[in-house]
């Protein structure tokens, strides 16, 4: 339904663009909109996956700074202390992460028709959504373990790497 949702307005959009017919403009830019905030949702639902662990981790944090809890105590709490994170970014090597976003990668190509080269823009989109999570956990990090030296054990040149070496370029 999500993906029929994302590839309906998707042709939409682009039938409207190539067509320029005149008093559709308004219609044209909300399903481009409709078509673009669809596949943004649809690829966060399933980015959860790959960094699993330190995504249940952070929302955690998270909550705990949004209840008022200052940075510099988060670490005191026993499951959000330094070694736990320690212990989660041990497990997420480049393998795994490469091995996690791949299996991301194969479900949502089943997902999509060949012909409006919609898998594409999902890996552009997702490949955007993941660097912008790991670079949040990498802020959340340095607030609050700012003298831990926590690292992930991977770049995001190597996330770039992981996408370009899978997502078809047209």
């Amino acid at each position: 339904s999500e993906v029929a949702t994302i590839e309906n307005y998707h042709f939409i959009y682009h039938f409207l663009f190539r067509n320029k017919i005149d008093g559709l403009d308004k219609f044209r830019t909300h399903c481009h909109k409709k078509s673009k905030d669809s596949l943004e949702q649809y690829v966060k639902s399933y980015l959860g996956t790959p960094l699993d662990k330190i995504n249940v981790f952070f929302e955690g944090v998270k909550l705990k700074l949004n209840s008022g809890v200052p940075h510099q105590e988060i670490g005191f709490y026993s499951e959000f202390s330094k070694q736990k994170l320690k212990a989660l970014i041990a497990d997420y090597t480049v393998k795994e992460v490469k091995k996690g976003l791949e299996s991301v990668m194969k479900k949502i190509e089943k997902h999509f028709t060949k012909e409006q080269n919609l898998f594409t823009v999902a890996c552009l989109t997702m490949q955007a959504e993941f660097i912008k999570q790991v670079e949040g956990y990498e802020n959340l990090m340095k607030l609050c373990y700012p003298d831990a030296g926590l690292k992930f054990s991977f770049s995001i040149a190597q996330i770039h790497a992981i996408f370009d070496g899978k997502s078809p370029r047209h």
